[in-house]
């Protein structure tokens, strides 16, 4: 597995995977990922909208991207409570 640091507009990049996160509670993406939520016509927002991810420390859900962005597939990945966040806090503890 070959993991690459950008910078740019994530939405164009051309990958396997591109990876997203979210606080907990948060109900509308902001930042990079409301931008790939817009290429992917609110995907992500209704994923949200829907109680199928919540940004719980450590979640993940792959969405396929069916050709909007040319990343195939984008994975969400929960960073937990924003107030508990730092540089200790990690996914897979």
């Amino acid at each position: 597995m070959r993991v690459e640091v950008r910078i740019g507009a994530v939405q164009e990049v051309e990958a396997d995977a591109v990876v997203v996160n979210l606080f907990e509670g948060v109900t509308t993406p902001g930042g990079a990922t409301a931008a790939v939520d817009r290429a992917l016509e609110g995907r992500i927002s209704r994923v949200l909208a829907a109680g199928d991810f919540r940004g719980r420390l450590g979640e993940t859900l792959v969405l396929y991207t069916d050709g909007r962005i040319p990343a195939p597939r984008v994975i969400l990945v929960g960073l937990g409570p924003e107030a508990s966040f730092n540089a200790e806090a990690h996914p897979f503890q």
